[in-house]
């Protein structure tokens, strides 16, 4: 059914618990529509708290100006490691204060972890916040930024950062709108990290045969990938050589290839591969 809907005593009622609750790990308030209000309420006691680990806000309305509130709880949270806003309404604006605070944590010599996970899918990011994000990149182990509207330009800033990152080892692209030419970018930065192994890059209807081969020749070559997901690009047949060869040079677990335009006559050397 439909999940109850926080107002001001809810959110005093639960910032009261979480406050109780000194050994609480998890948080997990999805779909509960709390807003930038109700999150305002919550926020001392979420950045207070001294176990918290993960936040789950996910489809909770939550704006730019709740982002304010929720780089304080990633400045402050003694443990805070995994947060997740997906499915919000955050635009450029509010994922920089997130990256701002992912940024200043790091370099806090009084918090002990760093921030490790950022969830930030189906928000209205766009490119022009891809250049903060690529530099909160730099200690983060996962990042979700699948359908925020981001192109080629924000890519290129992920690029940069992909290349040097010793740390990031799970990114989720899927449903933006990059196309061969984003993604012979991110194949280049790819070829010199060692440390992703979880890439999703599916439902990127403008990445066809060339950004596809130039991304599994990259992978190929690293041999750190396990998980691939390139589901729902335009790929035809053209791309099953470069993905056969990935898939038996590298430790491939899984490979992602539903909805895509490949033959009965290109699936033989794929499965051979394996």
């Amino acid at each position: 059914g439909d999940q109850p809907k926080f107002d001001d005593l809810w959110t005093s009622a639960l910032s009261a618990l979480l406050t109780m609750c000194t050994d609480l790990k998890g948080v997990d308030l999805t779909g509960h529509a709390i807003g930038d209000a109700g999150l305002k309420d919550l926020e001392n006691a979420m950045a207070g708290h001294p176990t918290l680990v993960s936040v789950n806000l996910d489809g909770n309305k939550i704006t730019d100006e709740g982002c304010s509130y929720l780089a304080k709880i990633i400045e402050k949270g003694k443990h805070l490691e995994k947060l997740s806003v997906s499915n919000n309404a955050i635009n450029h604006g509010g994922a920089e204060k997130l990256a701002v605070a992912i940024r200043e944590r790091s370099n806090s010599k009084v918090l002990p972890p760093h921030m490790t996970t950022l969830m930030l899918a189906h928000n209205a990011l766009q490119d022009k916040v891809m250049e903060s994000l690529a530099l909160a990149m730099a200690v983060l182990r996962r990042i979700d930024i699948s359908g925020v509207q981001c192109g080629d330009g924000g890519l290129r800033h992920l690029s940069s950062k992909v290349e040097s990152s010793t740390v990031i080892e799970h990114i989720n692209l899927a449903g933006n709108v990059f196309s061969d030419v984003g993604m012979k970018g991110f194949a280049q930065a790819l070829r010199r990290n060692t440390s992703v192994k979880v890439l999703s890059v599916a439902e990127n209807k403008l990445v066809q045969d060339a950004g596809a081969q130039e991304l599994a020749n990259a992978i190929a070559e690293t041999k750190c990938m396990v998980d691939l997901d390139l589901s729902g690009c335009d790929l035809k047949d053209g791309v099953v050589p470069s993905l056969a060869s990935a898939v038996s040079n590298v430790n491939i677990e899984r490979l992602g290839i539903g909805k895509l335009g490949i033959t009965d006559d290109g699936f033989p050397p794929l499965l051979e591969a394996f």
